[in-house]
């Protein structure tokens, strides 16, 4: 009994003892949570903040035992800082000094981080909080931080080009924190803000793309924080060329001597070229409508649409006709032999035309009749209740002579003829008028100066056209020029200036030549005007000009006064004094004298031509620049800018004389603009769309582009002109490659002579190019920064934004070494 008893003792003994048992709650983080069970995992509280800023965690508790044995922070499993029992906080452990802060009473503790980094991510662990309170129990709390990375999309092209039919797959890469969707819209054509939502996900694929397809997609990426990135692609839907057959009318009926106009629409991405056959001398054949004027026969005309996808063709049948047809019945001489009358004639012939026209074409009757006995011709004007061919009038009559023996009713016929056209009727037409010579008006300036300059070389009238020749303003250049008048008012003009057409001043000056000089005679009697029978000869062509020896320098005043002393000597040439007389200057706004002024200078050649003393004079100072350049910013259409070129190295020409391997002929030539390139088809091209370059670079950055002139380097024997200037540290420079003129610039890139070559998701300028050496000539010259190359193409725009190269200065003294050495002397040569 008492060994029982024993054994129950024992086993109470090990029974485990019964505690108060406390609580805690936390405050913060939120949610708020109160818990009895130290071992319950509670849900953490969240925290959002992007990287690199600051951030606080703050937990608030309370504890129904108090805090006795004090706590600690971590971070995973890494110790922060101790919490002391009376709240307070120890120091934080060094590998947290730098960044975290913390802050602790009783009942609240805070940490503070200084920037927060993706080391802190809840991917990487937990910020937790732990508790022991005076019955040893651990309360523990979590705050995960999570670590936002704002959304960017990067490498994204602003347009692209595709063909119809062809597959496009357009990929927007968009990073951020967490990771962004990305969603697809286009905007609707005519509508814009509203959207389809097209796909999600980075790709965009588009199979079988139609024309329809052509506008902006909208690519928006959006992670839950912040603002959603979006960027816009455009997208063009290149497609062939097709003539459209609901607008494309294939027969024309058009009354005799009167004219019509033929019309081809035709739908094609590139814009369609337009090319009828057959053209006449005078016709306008490349658009797409074909003026014909006074028709008298039956004509086909082709049209033909091209570009660069494909072609096609259609032919308009042009008629004579009309609701009357006239024509003319020949009768053999027994006709009238026989004693008929007029008007019995008349009567039998319009009895017969009624059977031969029977239930055909509508026929109505005659219209009018004119018998000819005396010529034996029947003149008929047919009538009928619609528009009818000539041809199957004059073949139905034809048809019903034949069947009867050469007879119409009982008169023999020898033939049939259609009524013709009046001679020296034109039957083509001058080309359109351009209405924008409207907007012109500093042609019509320069034109005026250009006349009564006198640089109307030949002049020319007949028939309604003006020809003649004349010559460019600042160079030997002649242009040729026409001039298309219509009821004594202009209708289009032509030249082969690369301006040309009706924005052109040297069909102004055409024009006020023949305004001043034309007779009437010229105009109303032209016809009477008879051919010379020989050619009149100048008094060059009977006296030619002995060959001389030409100076290896230009004359000078010491020459002209050598020779005016010479013929002073002699009475009967002192009436040739006149020749001798200089012209009178004209007015000189430059502040600087020309190279050619200073090498043609008493002071020059007096120096013995020498180079230093020329050097010293070429230079300029930093005013002088400023001048030159507000004088010279029309550039081409300004005399004073191709004066103070000539004779200097211009920015042009940089690339041609750095990258030469040894100084040849032809290059001194070149640079001494001894070669005329003003015609050459790709200088013309540059010239021309030059301005649609800067309107597209306009648009794409919506930056402002001011006129700009001639810098030159302080040498005075450099210079450059660029494009344009935009902001107050930038310059433009448009290139428009003839070669590649149709192509996209991806297209282009595959040459390997393009200047541009193809870099991660954007293009570069190849500094092995000429074009380099002009743009860094260009930046060191001006004192620019940055300058902004401007490629385009019908098909592409691309803008590249080049910093100055501070390694490519050097080559400025390399430069002014070469004119030192091979350019003075051959303008001292007579160069100029």
């Amino acid at each position: 009994m008492i060994r029982h008893l024993k054994f129950i003792f024992v086993w109470i003994s090990l029974m485990p003892q019964l505690t108060d048992s406390g609580n805690v709650t936390w405050n913060e983080p939120t949610p708020v949570k109160t818990t009895s069970n130290p071992a319950e995992v509670l849900p953490p509280g969240i925290v959002h903040v992007y990287e690199g800023s600051s951030a606080t965690l703050n937990w608030s508790y309370s504890l129904s035992l108090g805090l006795g044995l004090g706590g600690f922070l971590r971070f995973s499993n890494v110790g922060i800082v101790d919490i002391y029992s009376d709240g307070s906080a120890g120091p934080v452990i060094d590998s947290f000094q730098k960044r975290f802060i913390v802050t602790s009473i009783l009942g609240r503790i805070s940490l503070s981080i200084s920037a927060v980094t993706l080391a802190d991510d809840k991917a990487n662990g937990e910020f937790s909080c732990s508790l022991i309170d005076n019955n040893r129990d651990t309360w523990k709390r979590a705050i995960q931080v999570q670590v936002l990375v704002p959304t960017n999309i990067s490498g994204f092209n602003g347009s692209t080009t595709v063909l119809e039919g062809n597959n496009l797959q357009l990929t927007c890469v968009a990073v951020g924190r967490p990771e962004p969707n990305i969603t697809w819209t286009k905007e609707e054509t005519g509508n814009q803000g509203n959207t389809d939502v097209l796909s999600k996900g980075k790709v965009l694929t588009i199979t079988k793309i139609s024309r329809n397809d052509s506008g902006t997609f909208n690519c928006t990426a959006y992670n839950g924080f912040g603002k959603a990135e979006s960027q816009t692609v455009y997208v063009k839907v290149t497609y062939p060329a097709k003539i459209l057959p609901s607008k494309f009318k294939a027969e024309y009926i058009v009354g005799l001597n009167e004219s019509v106009t033929l019309n081809c629409t035709a739908e094609g991405k590139p814009r369609p070229t337009y090319a009828w056959t057959p053209c006449g001398s005078g016709q306008v054949c490349d658009k797409s409508t074909l003026d014909l004027l006074n028709v008298c026969n039956d004509v086909n005309y082709t049209c033909e649409v091209a570009n660069r996808h494909g072609n096609d063709s259609k032919t308009a049948n042009v008629y004579i006709g009309g609701e009357v047809i006239n024509t003319t019945v020949i009768l053999k001489s027994e006709s009238c032999k026989d004693g008929l009358n007029k008007s019995s004639v008349e009567e039998a012939f319009k009895k017969e035309l009624k059977n031969v026209f029977a239930d055909k074409y509508g026929y109505e009757g005659v219209q009018s009749i004119s018998v000819g006995c005396e010529i034996k011709t029947v003149d008929l004007a047919l009538k009928f209740n619609s528009t009818t061919k000539e041809k199957n009038v004059i073949t139905t009559l034809i048809n019903a002579t034949v069947m009867q023996g050469n007879k119409l009713g009982e008169f023999s016929v020898s033939g049939i003829k259609r009524k013709t056209c009046p001679p020296n009727v034109p039957v083509t037409s001058p080309p359109p008028t351009d209405s924008s010579s409207e907007d012109e008006p500093k042609s019509l300036n320069r034109g005026e100066n250009h006349y009564q300059s006198g640089h109307v070389l030949s002049f020319c009238y007949c028939d309604g056209i003006i020809r003649g020749s004349v010559q460019a303003s600042m160079k030997s250049t002649t242009y040729k020029v026409t001039i298309y008048l219509q009821e004594n008012e202009i209708r289009s003009t032509e030249c082969e200036c690369p301006r040309g057409g009706s924005k052109c001043s040297h069909a102004v000056a055409l024009f006020l030549h023949g305004y001043h000089n034309l007779s009437r005679t010229d105009i109303e009697c032209q016809w009477k005007k008879q051919k010379a029978s020989e050619v009149v000869k100048t008094v060059e062509d009977l006296y030619p000009p002995k060959e001389t020896k030409v100076l290896k320098r230009k004359t000078t005043d010491e020459d002209r006064e050598w020779l005016r002393n010479k013929l002073k000597r002699y009475g009967e040439f002192t009436g040739m004094l006149w020749l001798l007389s200089p012209e009178p200057d004209k007015e000189n706004r430059l502040p600087i004298s020309t190279v050619e002024e200073i090498i043609l200078s008493r002071e020059f050649v007096e120096s013995g031509l020498d180079t230093n003393f020329l050097l010293e004079k070429l230079k300029v100072s930093e005013q002088q620049v400023k001048s030159v350049c507000e004088i010279t910013k029309e550039q081409r259409e300004c005399g004073e800018w191709h004066v103070v070129r000539k004779g200097r190295l211009t920015a042009s020409n940089f690339g041609p004389v750095l990258e030469a391997k040894r100084v040849t002929p032809s290059l001194i030539k070149r640079v001494l603009g001894e070669y005329d390139i003003s015609r050459v088809q790709a200088v013309r091209w540059g010239v021309v769309n030059e301005k649609e370059g800067i309107k597209a670079f306009t648009k794409l950055t919506m930056k402002v582009v001011k006129d700009c002139g001639l810098w030159l380097h302080k040498s005075g024997v450099l210079g450059a002109s660029p494009d344009g200037l935009v902001d107050d540290n930038a310059i433009i420079e448009v290139k428009c490659p003839y070669t590649h003129r149709n192509s996209t610039i991806e297209e282009a890139v595959k040459d390997p002579k393009f200047c541009l070559v193809k870099r991660d998701a954007g293009y570069c300028l190849k500094q092995s190019h000429h074009y380099w050496h002009q743009v860094q000539g260009q930046l060191f010259i001006t004192g620019k920064q940055i300058c902004y190359f401007v490629v385009w193409t019908t098909m592409q725009t691309v803008v590249l934004a080049i910093q100055k190269d501070c390694t490519w200065e050097p080559n400025l003294l390399s430069l002014q070494e070469f004119y030192t050495i091979h350019m003075i002397p051959a303008l001292v040569d007579g160069g100029l």
